[in-house]
């Protein structure tokens, strides 16, 4: 899951590689459900993670929960 979050960061920071900043907001929001849970504005609140990175964050997760509505299975 860090992996894959990492891939939407991209980037992380001069201290954190965008794996270690996926990992930090996965361990501070919980899991993926908590991490989900959280605004823009929350996300954004993580030192690497501005307003863009907390969207596109948002935007994967509404991604799928879409994708979960359109399947029965």
């Amino acid at each position: 899951t860090a992996e894959l979050l990492a891939i939407l960061l991209r980037t992380g920071t001069e201290k954190h590689s965008a794996v270690s900043l996926a990992e930090q907001l996965l361990k501070e929001s919980g899991d993926l459900r908590g991490l989900a849970r959280l605004t823009v504005e929350e996300l954004s609140q993580t030192s690497g993670i501005g307003n863009a990175k907390a969207a596109q964050i948002k935007a994967a997760i509404e991604f799928g929960r879409r994708l979960v509505a359109l399947s029965p299975e």
